[in-house]
């Protein structure tokens, strides 16, 4: 609960500094090819997934990987597999890469390095074969489905699934007020009478009305980085240096005392170059506690402690400008459901159940580890993934190669989300966000999401067994 807590507040300071669009705006840098950009996707989803958790992930680059898909006309179903897939996978790699691994860490004791070791093979070579995959659907989608030349002016036929509608404008589901300017991002179709397709996520501020660089060229305008503005410099040095906080505003005594010596843009600039270096310092020494092997949830605790100090001193925030970002909700999800597991072991079901199974789920033979995996892919998507782990944590030592067995449980409960769109919030996530401009269906998801999970899942499984 601590690291899943610490979590969300680090991704909601980048968030709010939009880090994360920056980050995806670099992947995609100069990307012209379909395919060049379909594998962009897939790389720049597997690396954020795997530092800051597969939903975060998915809820702040659909809106991107939506707005380029209008941009250059491209088909939005590969891409949004693309994206939900491999932020899954990838997400599978780290201890914090989503809850499920979050807990095994804590069950288990595998330190965070062990959990490269075990898993960088296995996720690596599923994502090199996920890409392979979704490049030739990506071919024949784009034979099957190839849009109708424009002529006079008049759009293409949207492809099977798209939603006609030329523009969208930002929507934040976070009251501004609270400090947070992350959160989910929802978009919304709204008339046009002229203008090219293009979606634009913001802030708190409208998009630029043009471009010239490369990266605006392939992705449309971009977002506005400028939340507030900042005041003209004053006229005379007096001024300057008279600087009056507001009334209400929390002390800042280091920004207070720059602010009598230095002229007010100045101060402001300082404070929030200042600012994105801690975030960027903070969470650089988060992973190297975690390669020290400290305590995961200690670790990402003080981390978001520091982060929340950090913009008291730098910005006069307080905790009450971060808190409402945090998903309280969830946290009281899997509070509950602890309770709730508990209650089930102390009915003894779970034991006999374990009792009946643990003669074929031998993890030194090949049938063992495939009914193993077998019984997790299945698992994971009737009960979803976090209960089967909680479920199985207690009898997961038992079974032999200890380390085997929870790496094994690491990855392919997290890859089973990806056999059907309900069986992954990430995939409801990029679901729900793309659907003013592409309905993400269940059979349209399918096709794909089933026999790539299938055949994802028996490599990584033979290389997590190599590998342990």
């Amino acid at each position: 609960m601590m690291a899943l807590f610490g979590l969300m507040v680090l991704s909601s300071y980048f968030e709010r500094e939009h880090f994360f669009e920056a980050l995806t705006r670099l992947f995609l840098l100069k990307a012209r090819s379909p395919f060049d950009v379909l594998l962009r996707v897939c790389g720049s989803a597997a690396v954020l997934s795997a530092l800051f958790t597969n939903d975060t992930t998915c809820v702040m680059m659909t809106p991107v990987v939506v707005r380029l898909c209008l941009k250059q006309n491209f088909p939005m179903l590969p891409y949004l597999l693309a994206l939900a897939t491999c932020a899954n996978v990838g997400s599978s790699m780290t201890p914090i890469g989503n809850p499920q691994n979050i807990i095994i860490a804590s069950f288990s004791g595998i330190t965070f390095l062990s959990f490269l070791k075990y898993l960088t093979a296995a996720t690596v070579a599923s994502m090199a074969l996920n890409a392979a995959l979704l490049s030739v659907f990506l071919f024949v989608h784009r034979r099957m489905f190839r849009p109708a030349s424009v002529e006079g002016g008049n759009p293409p036929t949207p492809l099977p699934g798209e939603v006609s509608s030329p523009e969208l404008k930002p929507k934040r589901a976070l009251d501004a007020g609270s400090g947070c300017e992350g959160g989910d991002v929802e978009l919304q179709p709204v008339s046009s009478d002229s203008g090219p397709a293009a979606v634009v996520v913001a802030g708190e501020a409208a998009a630029r009305s043009s471009s010239t660089s490369a990266e605006e060229s392939l992705l449309g305008t971009p977002y506005e980085e400028q939340p507030t503005a900042i005041p003209e410099p004053a006229q005379h040095a007096d001024e300057a240096t008279n600087v009056v906080p507001a009334p209400g505003a929390e002390p800042r005594p280091v920004v207070d005392w720059i602010s009598r010596h230095c002229p007010e843009r100045l101060v402001q600039l300082w404070t929030a170059y200042a600012f994105r270096v801690a975030i960027v310092a903070t969470v650089v020494g988060i992973m190297a506690c975690f390669l020290a092997g400290l305590h995961l949830g200690w670790t990402c605790l003080a981390g978001a402690s520091l982060l929340i100090a950090c913009d008291a001193v730098l910005n006069g925030r307080d905790a009450y400008a971060i808190l409402p970002c945090v998903d309280w909700l969830l946290l009281l999800f899997f509070g509950g459901l602890f309770v709730t597991i508990r209650g089930a072991f102390n009915s003894g079901i779970p034991l006999e159940l374990f009792d009946a199974v643990k003669p074929y789920l031998r993890l030194d033979t090949a049938a063992g580890v495939a009914v193993y995996c077998a019984f997790l892919l299945a698992a994971s998507n009737v009960l979803s993934n976090v209960p089967t782990i909680l479920l199985l944590s207690p009898f997961i030592p038992q079974l032999g190669n200890a380390n085997r067995a929870w790496m094994l449980a690491a990855f392919v409960s997290t890859v089973a989300g990806n056999l059907t769109l309900v069986g992954s919030v990430a995939n409801l996530i990029v679901a729900e966000h793309s659907a003013p401009h592409y309905q993400l269906t269940f059979l349209r998801y399918l096709p794909y999401g089933f026999p790539s999970t299938c055949v994802i899942t028996a490599l990584g499984a033979v290389l997590v067994v190599a590998c342990t």
